[in-house]
């Protein structure tokens, strides 16, 4: 419970935890290390119980402080002789790969209960097969983890497990494989989880939901809103230069019209690409 509070994906910090469980794992293929998918089921005081995905890795670590990172380290075996670091498995380069490795091809990880089955997505095929040197996972998010690859893919981890198709790849999935609409990063695959029902993990009626995503990766070049608040603070400032050149008031009208060009042309375009967007959510009527 410790290690789940000071994680920034456990979103019930606020809640009293009375019990963690292993529900399930899976043995990650293809690493020299032990590696395991786990699922553990957080129960409250109050309110209803939630699953959460926990990728592990075990390497060998000497046991002093300065070789444990202790954001990322689930747990220290101490053997007689050795010591191991039992930590998340997404800070790991070769349990990342793994995992990329296993969309790439379809892999099935069968677990003591369920199974985690992964799927790619024709887009795939337009990635080169060649291997990826530089893994990096990004800080800073709230409720999933995020691992790129080169520059160029995004793993999304999804930790707390619900139900059903994860809304942001059931709509990628749809504008990738169902429309022509290429202005959002293409779904090249995911990662399930499935569990019968009748087991602790598959509850009463069985159990599904989305694992994993893996997208192209575009980089972030900021947002509308600061992108807007820039460009009228260049506009005031450029306003200004004018009259201390001149000594007289520009009409307004003029100045922004001439000014401001790009950014209504860039402006019309974002308009459209949204338009654009809702078209193609709205082009096939048989899909709910």
């Amino acid at each position: 419970a410790d290690y789940l509070i000071r994680q920034r994906w456990f979103g019930a910090k606020g809640r009293q935890i009375v019990d963690v469980r292993l529900i399930d794992h899976a043995v990650l293929s293809g690493i020299d290390h032990p590696a395991l998918l786990t699922l553990l089921k957080v129960e409250y005081r109050e309110g209803s119980p939630q699953i959460y995905l926990l990728p592990l890795i075990i390497r060998p670590c000497d046991g002093m402080d300065d070789s444990i990172d202790p954001g990322n380290t689930f747990l220290i075996l101490q053997g007689s002789k050795a010591a191991a670091d039992v930590r998340d498995a997404t800070s790991d380069t070769e349990a990342c790969l793994s995992l990329l490795e296993g969309i790439r091809q379809q892999a099935c990880w069968q677990g003591a209960v369920g199974t985690f089955t992964c799927v790619r997505t024709v887009a795939l095929e337009s990635v080169p097969a060649d291997p990826f040197q530089r893994v990096k996972r990004i800080a800073g998010e709230q409720s999933n983890t995020s691992v790129v690859y080169d520059q160029a893919l995004i793993l999304k981890v999804i930790r707390k497990l619900e139900a059903g198709l994860n809304p942001d790849c059931e709509v990628m999935e749809f504008l990738t494989l169902r429309t022509a609409y290429r202005h959002v990063p293409r779904l090249l695959g995911y990662m399930r989880y499935d569990a019968p029902e009748g087991t602790e993990a598959g509850q009463a009626s069985g159990f599904s939901a989305t694992a994993a995503t893996l997208q192209r990766f575009i980089p972030n070049e900021g947002d509308g809103w600061n992108d807007t608040v820039q460009h009228l603070n260049a506009l005031i400032e450029h306003g200004r230069r004018a009259f201390a050149m001149t000594g007289k008031a520009t009409d307004a009208r003029v100045l922004v019209r001439d000014f401001s060009h790009d950014f209504f042309r860039r402006t019309r375009r974002l308009g459209q690409i949204t338009a654009e967007l809702h078209v193609a959510l709205a082009s096939d009527p048989t899909y709910p």
